[in-house]
């Protein structure tokens, strides 16, 4: 170490030079304390050992005005002084000394000190460097957030979520928000919405917001079916996320009727339909992997199509809101915030969120949270950045004939899927698949399940009826021993576009009448009223064996 001596008589000074050099120091040398600035200031020593009192000025003084001299280093001052009184040695530390020690002293306890304070000095400065990095880093970390809010808020500059029948709640955990909450208007006036909770919070969480949003709004502005959608965003994060992140999601389509639905849900917890009177009506089930799990020859597009009633309204949440803990470390938990609904009416975000923070009794959420109210109601959209829909070039008729016979029908195979497939990208039916496969699905197992098979909807009305009858039906199609159905698919092309569509099956028939005159609020039968609110046609004949109906193609809104 270079250590500077400060002693007004030389001998002191010469003692000390040669036991410090005895141990390896370099010693610089002062008469008095205005010397030992100088001095100081010139070679910058790594330690002072300082007497206090002096000619022309004192030690006090010194050690002072040296230390104003540092900026950020750590340069200890040890006083050696004769004086013993109290005040005299705390008048030292206070005036800049960082220890003393008494004239006489003891050569080990002063090689001790110098020892202690050079670890000490060696402490201060490995802080002062880390802290020097830690800035730096601050200073790039400041400017690299500057510019991710700046690409966020550029990527999200199309987000449309102010019409009057949507409300929402969106709080972030941190900087960055994990979850994400888009809409956008379709080009037939219909609306999409989606809501997405990726792994985590934060930064690394957030960054999957740019390529959902931009493929989202590209998507919605062609009009793509909501399956469809979640097929192209679930092979976007596949290829973009790593093996440890997923995107938990709902992804929502309403008609610019405002009470069509079509919903794709993945991982989030289950949304509630809405009664007009803002109670609970029913649950729609989470019922696929988040996106970004399953590859594409396993993922799962289908969808809910369902139609609400005016006034009736959906509430999805991501589950931040439910798993919030309290100051108890209880979490704030589903029942808890179906009672707050079914209590309030459900009308309100507002009133679901007091809860949340009178609960939360002034504590931060730990994860983010985000919470959507729907309204079936006529939409109101006005989106200035919505793009005209071009019209499609005239489409070309056609026909499709797809027998099944016995030995097809017990594979038991995904047969609506299957006849989208067939469909393939055809411009024409790309913003329909949905309703059609809702079409496809309820066909085929009304022949099947009905008609073949000979299972009766009754069995539904019980306790356990979907079991049984699900049972039933794996029994007596492992049983079967004859049945075909035969699909006719035909495009008509027109001013409107058509697709008539064909079933006819091989069994006894039965009773779609009494299917017919069922409510939306009965157990089973609401899919023949709703393939009904969704075509021009739908004719039930010889005996319930065959079905025929026509969609028409000029827009995804449920009919009246």
């Amino acid at each position: 170490m270079d250590i500077l001596v400060v002693d007004d008589f030389e001998a002191n000074r010469y003692l000390l030079r040669s036991l410090l050099e005895d141990h390896g120091h370099t010693v610089l040398e002062a008469e008095d304390g205005r010397q030992a600035i100088d001095v100081f200031c010139l070679h910058r020593p790594d330690l002072v050992l300082m007497d206090v009192m002096m000619p022309i000025m004192n030690g006090y003084d010194s050690a002072i005005a040296i230390k104003a001299k540092l900026t950020g280093e750590h340069v200890p001052i040890i006083f050696l002084t004769a004086v013993t009184a109290e005040n005299a040695l705390a008048t030292a530390l206070q005036g800049g000394g960082d220890d003393f020690l008494t004239k006489p002293f003891n050569e080990a306890i002063l090689i001790a000190k110098i020892k202690a304070h050079a670890r000490i000095k060696d402490l201060n400065e490995e802080i002062s460097k880390k802290n020097s990095e830690l800035n730096a880093f601050k200073n790039i970390i400041d400017s690299e957030t500057e510019l991710a809010e700046h690409i966020f808020a550029t990527a999200l500059r199309q987000n449309y979520l102010h019409a009057p029948h949507l409300a929402f709640y969106v709080s972030p955990a941190s900087t960055f928000n994990g979850d994400m909450l888009l809409g956008a208007v379709g080009p037939a006036g219909n609306m999409y919405m989606m809501m997405a909770d990726f792994t985590g919070h934060g930064l690394p969480a957030a960054i999957g917001a740019i390529p959902v949003s931009a493929h989202f709004f590209e998507l919605a502005r062609q009009g793509v079916a909501v399956g469809e959608m979640a097929e192209i965003l679930n092979r976007q994060l596949c290829g973009l996320l790593p093996s440890m992140m997923f995107c938990a999601a709902v992804i929502i389509e309403q008609s610019a009727k405002g009470q069509e639905f079509t919903v794709w849900t993945g991982g989030l917890p289950n949304g509630y339909i809405l009664d007009a009177k803002g109670h609970i009506k029913d649950e729609l089930q989470s019922r696929h992997m988040p996106l970004a799990v399953l590859e594409d020859h396993e993922f799962d597009r289908q969808v809910d199509v369902f139609r609400l009633r005016k006034g009736e309204a959906l509430i999805f949440y991501t589950d931040g809101l439910t798993e919030a803990v309290g100051p108890t470390g209880e979490m704030f938990g589903e029942e808890r915030l179906k009672a707050i609904i079914n209590c309030q009416g459900g009308r309100e975000i507002a009133e679901i969120i007091d809860s949340l923070r009178a609960f939360l009794a002034g504590e931060k959420a730990d994860d983010d949270i985000t919470l959507l109210r729907v309204m079936a109601q006529p939409l109101e959209v006005d989106d200035p950045l919505q793009v005209e829909q071009t019209k499609m070039a005239a489409t070309v008729g056609w026909s499709l004939e797809l027998p099944l016979d016995t030995q097809t029908l017990k594979q038991d195979l995904p047969i609506a899927d299957q006849l989208l497939a067939m469909l393939g990208n055809q411009p024409v039916f790309r913003r329909h698949k949905d309703y059609l496969h809702t079409i496809f699905a309820e066909f085929y197992s009304n022949a099947l399940e009905h008609g073949i098979l000979g299972l009766s909807s009754d069995l539904k009305d019980t306790d356990n009826g979907y079991m049984e009858y699900y049972q039933l039906r794996t029994n007596r199609l492992a049983a079967l021993k004859q049945g075909s159905i035969h699909i006719r698919l035909q495009l008509l092309s027109g001013e409107v576009d058509r697709l008539a569509i064909c079933f006819q099956d091989s069994g006894a028939g039965f009773d779609y009448k009494n299917i017919e005159t069922r409510s939306e609020d009965d157990s089973y039968g609401r899919g023949i009223l709703l393939v009904r609110s969704m075509t021009e046609l739908l004719r039930y004949s010889e005996q319930g064996t065959r079905v025929d109906a026509v969609y028409p193609l000029r827009s995804c809104d449920v009919q009246n």
